[in-house]
């Protein structure tokens, strides 16, 4: 039987979720789909380019024509390229992984397009450029059902329009060892893994190791992982409230499960979350996960069973005080409660604290916590699973 040929406009010059995601699917998939990689920028990571050259999966520029730069104007040059290069590779459809705006491809006339949803709604800035762009894809994928409801609430969608949800699988690496059972030690280690922005929230963490330090002193830690530009304000505060002396500083971090071997609790402080891979990761490891009632958070945490989801009910303004950057975040985010669009919101971090004390109440609760937490991911979002369900959903919409 013939593969399905499908293209897909990814970047792969970062490591980020989307594109390790991608490239594990595509792997995985190449027996039934020929994958065809339109770059949106030339440059592919040391990281991905072996394993796509064991799968055969190609990677096309779409500034080069041959040995030719395409210059961005005329922009008829770089059109007539895009549209011969659809040829060459006879794809029957064009994957946009996470990009609502700005593309760097010439759509060729006839050629369907499927916008596939991980996070870009929640930041696209230009509303009729992208009601437009909606209106001409083929069909709509989302990793999370909130991803979903962005795009209806924020542009909607025709009624004739296909949508699918399909979920991320966990890391493969991540499963590939029995899970962990936490036990609850002298120290109880709280984690936080992210980039250092204000979207991520990482200060919540910090608030909350404080907090728990005010109720218990010396009885906790915090070990983070990430770099960023609000690194050097996380150390500032660090001195600032004498927390020096409770805080692992892991960096940037290769290789995750050596982080989430190290914690017993992960605070998923994020002020938006499409689909969480960390909280996902962290619980198929045993760490129990605390984040807030909004977006994919519900769709991933099993509320006290293997973790605990906190009303998002703090204003962002709080956080101007400790540095005008905190106020940068997206318009809206998802309320799976209310079921409606709303401005973003903070956990509160003596609610946060509450949680901890709750899971980590004692050695039983700890364990049961992270048992349930492996078990339900290890079940419900094995890789090979998920892939296997966006193989069907791809099956199914590309023509």
């Amino acid at each position: 039987m013939d593969k399905i040929r499908v293209a897909h406009l990814v970047s792969l010059a970062t490591v980020g979720g989307v594109e390790r995601f991608f490239t594990n699917f595509a792997c995985r998939s190449s027996q039934t789909f020929e994958h065809h990689v339109f770059l949106s920028t030339d440059k592919v990571h040391d990281f991905f380019k072996p394993k796509l050259k064991e799968a055969g999966i190609q990677t096309h520029s779409l500034r080069k024509w041959g040995p030719v730069y395409l210059p961005k104007f005329p922009s008829l040059l770089r059109a007539k390229a895009h549209a011969n290069l659809v040829k060459e590779t006879g794809v029957r459809a064009l994957v946009l992984w996470n990009k609502l705006e700005q593309f760097p491809i010439h759509f060729p006339a006839g050629l369907p397009l499927i916008h596939f949803e991980r996070g870009s709604a929640w930041l696209a800035t230009q509303d009729q450029p992208v009601r437009e762009h909606l209106k001409r894809c083929h069909a709509i994928l989302a990793n999370s059902a909130a991803g979903v409801e962005l795009i209806r609430g924020r542009w909607g969608l025709p009624a004739s329009l296909p949508i699918r949800v399909a979920h991320n699988g966990v890391n493969p690496l991540f499963t590939e060892s029995p899970a962990p059972v936490k036990e609850r030690g002298d120290i109880i280690r709280l984690g936080f893994a992210g980039r250092f922005v204000p979207l991520k929230g990482w200060v919540l963490a910090l608030m909350t190791l404080k907090e728990l330090l005010a109720r218990h002193p010396g009885k906790y830690k915090l070990v983070v992982a990430g770099e960023g530009r609000q690194k050097a304000l996380f150390q500032s505060l660090m001195l600032e409230w004498n927390l020096s002396d409770h805080v692992e500083d892991m960096g940037l971090v290769k290789d995750m499960r050596e982080f989430f071997k190290r914690i017993d609790v992960f605070l998923h402080t994020s002020l938006r979350e499409p689909f969480g891979n960390v909280a996902v990761e962290a619980q198929a490891l045993g760490c129990p996960v605390i984040g807030g009632w909004m977006d994919g958070n519900p769709e991933i945490i099993r509320d006290g069973e293997t973790g605990i989801l906190l009303p998002m009910e703090k204003p962002v303004e709080d956080l101007r005080g400790l540095d005008e950057s905190f106020t940068e975040v997206p318009p809206f985010v998802w309320d799976p409660l209310t079921r409606v669009l709303r401005p973003p919101t903070l956990m509160s971090p003596q609610k946060m604290a509450d949680a901890v004390e709750t899971i980590t109440a004692s050695s039983e609760s700890l364990r049961r916590f992270s048992t349930q937490a492996a078990a339900w991911i290890r079940s419900e979002y094995d890789f090979n699973k998920r892939s296997l369900a966006l193989e069907n959903v791809l099956k199914e919409i590309v023509p």
